[in-house]
């Protein structure tokens, strides 16, 4: 059940660390407790409804759940959020409560986006009519019959255009719940594999249970880019030395698209803290040109190398490319010299990639070589580059995504002894 504890501090981004967790909570809520991945950190019980979390050094999904009691030890109701999962960039939490002085109904409101910690503008209907909203977090409903179902709808507009709406039904015997959903799980087809088949159970596990395959698509394939500066001049330099017609070098297949991402964070200042964000850029497709000559066409200024943050703008493009469902893969692109002053180390985000299903390609413009994140493969010339895109092409061909029924963090489902020949895409 909802509407008797809801989150304060909402959680964007990648979020490691010690944190301080507040909550909305009912007047007839006599203790809260919240729970890291199943685990109970703090319990809590009474003003102020704040409780420290420490989410450890080690980026990864995870689970924050609040659980309210009446005083008889009664559960009353529970709320959750999922960390370090893909996010809208704005959000709102509402908890329904009842003024003391006036008996009427108010909706406490809060909100947060990457862009600003409170929104422009907050504009509330109450069964399709519009409020006032002079104070959004508390909205006072008019008198209303709590026998009959009621919907109450907040549409928030923040900074930069970022928009958030928050829903809840209420009232009769009505429990405000989120209808059956599916998840997206991401596999990679062995190459002499059958086709995986829907209605399938057995061979994927989640708490406990078998899962039902409700389908099995191949669908778009999301590719995201992180071009290290000090392979542009290697760039530059086989443009020199090409022949011919290069715009359709190391192209992508229909319905695939490609993104870059530059590994240079801005800062978004708030009064509660900071973001680093990554600035993808327009989607491209191959209607764009091909690989090569994407990373010809599409530039950044040159900035100081202790700007760059590789590793951090990888593990910003898992989340991404993990957002659609869809088949995915983030590609970095080295260069002689990477730096990198990121946050994360590249063996943490290397592991959080790979708890989060999404393939990690490296390639070099110096040759093969290891690197920090993995074996780097040979790119250091237009036509390797190509070779190198194709092997790409033909891995995500392989990606299969399995849809099935219910709500899951990545590392919660697993496969089966004797599972189809396939693995986790990432693994």
């Amino acid at each position: 059940m909802k509407g008797v504890v809801a989150f304060a501090t909402l959680f964007l981004g990648l979020t490691v660390g010690p944190h301080r967790v507040e909550l909305l909570v009912g007047r007839d809520v006599a203790a809260v407790e919240i729970r890291l991945d199943g685990r109970t950190i703090a319990r809590l019980e009474g003003a102020p409804w704040e409780g420290d979390c420490d989410l450890g050094v080690e980026l990864e999904p995870r689970s924050l759940e609040a659980i309210a009691y009446a005083a008889d030890g009664t559960e009353l109701g529970r709320t959750s959020q999922w960390l370090n999962i893909p996010r809208p960039p704005a959000q709102a939490e509402i908890l329904f409560d009842t003024d003391p002085a006036t008996g009427r109904v108010v909706a406490r409101l809060r909100s947060t986006s990457i862009t600003s910690e409170s929104p422009e503008q907050v504009t509330v209907f109450f069964d399709g009519v519009e409020l006032p909203a002079d104070d959004p977090q508390r909205i006072a409903l008019p008198a209303h019959d709590p026998q009959q179902l009621h919907y109450l709808r907040v549409d928030l507009e923040f900074a930069k255009g970022l928009v958030s709406t928050v829903e809840r039904t209420f009232g009769g015997s009505f429990v405000d719940e989120v209808a059956a959903e599916l998840t997206a799980v991401p596999l990679q087809l062995a190459p002499d594999a059958n086709e995986l088949s829907p209605g399938a159970i057995g061979w994927l596990h989640a708490r406990g249970e078998q899962l039902a395959v409700v389908d099995v698509v191949t669908g778009p394939a999301d590719i995201i880019l992180i071009r290290d500066q000090s392979a542009q001049p290697d760039i530059d330099l086989m443009v020199k030395r090409r022949f011919g017609d290069y715009r359709v070098v190391a192209s992508l297949k229909r319905g695939y698209s490609l993104q870059f991402l530059r590994p240079v964070a801005e800062i978004s200042q708030r009064a509660d803290t900071h973001l680093r964000l990554f600035r993808p850029s327009p989607l491209l497709t191959p209607h764009d040109g091909g690989v090569f000559w994407l990373l010809t066409a599409i530039r950044a200024p040159k900035v100081p190398p202790r700007m760059q943050r590789l590793s951090d703008a990888v593990a910003v493009a898992a989340l991404a490319a993990s957002s659609a469902g869809h088949r995915r893969a983030v590609v970095l692109l080295l260069g002689p010299d990477p730096a990198d002053f990121s946050q994360f180390t590249p063996d943490g985000v290397r592991h959080y990639l790979e708890t989060m299903r999404v393939p990690l390609v490296v390639w070099s413009t110096t040759g093969a070589r290891d690197t920090p994140w993995g074996v780097a493969a040979d790119a250091s010339s237009m036509h390797k580059l190509e070779r190198q895109t194709r092997r790409l092409v033909k891995s995500l061909e392989r990606q299969r995504i399995a849809w099935v029924r219910g709500v899951y963090l990545p590392p919660e489902i697993t496969l089966a002894t004797g599972s189809p020949a396939v693995r986790f895409t990432g693994s």
